[in-house]
């Protein structure tokens, strides 16, 4: 895999996917207990934000697919490469945010994991170029193709 697709993708949003994906399920610390949990998960917002987050690492996760397989074809990827970087923090950012959300005011205690997640995410906007950089660079890709 091209060492570019490798540095801006899979570390960031992709590789926190997992991680997110727990913690929106399941709240931890000491209010780790049923009746939280189905209090949380049995208001409709809840289950809803867990799947909408579950279907954006998905595609995230393609997205960063795509890009590796078409650097291992030695074709052109930066711009599929750009994307998916700009798409896997945008979605780790959403994912933090909502976990903070559906765990209420446990997800801002600074020892949770939850709240190191949430300050994480934020760097991966502004790691291996910002979001706008990104922006840019597939902005540019699209107009040489036009």
């Amino acid at each position: 895999m091209d060492a570019w697709v490798a540095a801006s993708c899979r570390p960031y949003g992709v590789s926190m996917m997992p991680g997110e994906r727990e913690h929106a399920r399941a709240p931890t610390g000491p209010r780790r207990t049923a009746s939280f949990r189905a209090e949380r998960l049995g208001q409709q917002r809840g289950p809803d934000e867990v799947a909408d987050i579950c279907t954006e690492f998905e595609a995230a996760r393609w997205m960063v697919y795509s890009a590796a397989w078409l650097a291992d074809q030695g074709r052109p990827h930066s711009t599929e490469a750009a994307m998916a970087k700009l798409y896997a923090s945008e979605v780790a950012n959403r994912a933090a945010s909502a976990s903070v959300q559906i765990h209420g005011g446990y997800g801002y205690v600074r020892e949770s994991e939850i709240s190191r997640f949430h300050a994480a995410a934020k760097i991966l906007e502004i790691g291996e170029g910002t979001n706008e950089i990104q922006r840019n660079v597939i902005a540019r890709a699209l107009v040489k193709q036009a």
